[in-house]
């Protein structure tokens, strides 16, 4: 599970909606909008939200219960029942993709595995309902950070062995189980374009690749560091950090990237964007390492 040490957030803000949520929204939007509103209250650490495509459920990684556990949201208008615990294992569940039709929740659970293994959960249960974690993998070794297909028969994933040092990138097909070798050695922090053929992936000391099916092409490298991917919503750009950054101050950013976007060129959203985080956050390690690869237009 990847570890965010000491950026995990104490509490989620209504600004990790999807990106796309904000195109309609006027870039000279009221001082209210522009206010990041806190959808969970614990004095533990709450992080790694994940939201539906729909945007009415949010599943997210919480200490609330005494452990880190799986624990689903409501996002809709008015009173909302309260959050329900998805998981209740005394080892820690993380990392969790909402699929792309909202219906189920893949993640990484250390039940059987003190390395990490793939699970998926049902999301369309009933409050009070037994969900039961389905394991996808349960073998030796790691595995970590899963995504979903498009048609949701796939999952995506990189992995390490007890015997290799470099992470490989896999697939494995969910009716069937058959495991696919992708990309030997591989990366971390995989992100799937919108059309689902490109897998965007942090190798080596920090090169941000893509995988194309047949090739990879290296798109940064250098003494730079570049983690956490993640697609523009046409699927031509990368939006990355060089380094690793605070939760708050990245959601404020990538929430006005977007909310810029709908008014202008990508390159000129990031600059406007991080000149906002700068009046908030004025240490350069807040907003500086943000990096834009692919179409600036």
């Amino acid at each position: 599970m990847t570890q965010l040490g000491k950026f995990r957030g104490w509490a989620i803000l209504a600004f990790v909606f999807p990106a796309i949520s904000f195109f309609n929204i006027s870039a000279h939007a009221s001082p209210a909008l522009n206010a990041p509103i806190q959808v969970t209250s614990n004095p533990g650490e709450d992080f790694a939200p994940t939201v539906s495509a729909d945007e009415k459920v949010m599943v997210y990684v919480s200490d609330k219960s005494g452990n880190l556990d799986l624990w689903l949201k409501n996002l809709g208008p008015g009173i909302q029942p309260p959050d329900q615990r998805l998981t209740s294992h005394s080892a820690e569940d993380g990392s969790p993709e909402i699929s792309r039709d909202g219906k189920w929740v893949a993640f990484v659970s250390h039940r059987s595995d003190p390395r990490g293994d793939i699970y998926i959960l049902d999301l369309t249960a009933k409050a009070g309902e037994a969900r039961l974690p389905q394991p996808i993998i349960r073998e030796p070794g790691e595995e970590r950070g899963p995504v979903w297909s498009p048609d949701q028969k796939t999952l995506y994933f990189s992995s390490r062995s007890s015997n290799t040092t470099q992470p490989v990138i896999e697939k494995i097909e969910l009716a069937g189980g058959k495991r696919t070798e992708l990309l030997n050695p591989g990366g971390v922090n995989l992100s799937l374009s919108p059309d689902g053929k490109y897998l965007a992936f942090v190798a080596g000391e920090g090169d941000l690749k893509v995988y194309n099916l047949e090739t990879t092409q290296v798109l940064t490298q250098g003494p730079f560091i570049d983690v956490f991917p993640r697609w523009s919503v046409d699927g031509k750009s990368i939006l990355s950090s060089l380094w690793r950054v605070s939760d708050i101050s990245t959601a404020v950013l990538i929430k006005h990237f977007y909310r810029n976007y709908g008014h202008g060129n990508k390159a000129e959203s990031l600059r406007k964007a991080q000149l906002l985080v700068r009046r908030l956050y004025p240490h350069p390690s807040y907003w500086a390492g943000f990096n834009l690869t692919g179409d600036y237009r």
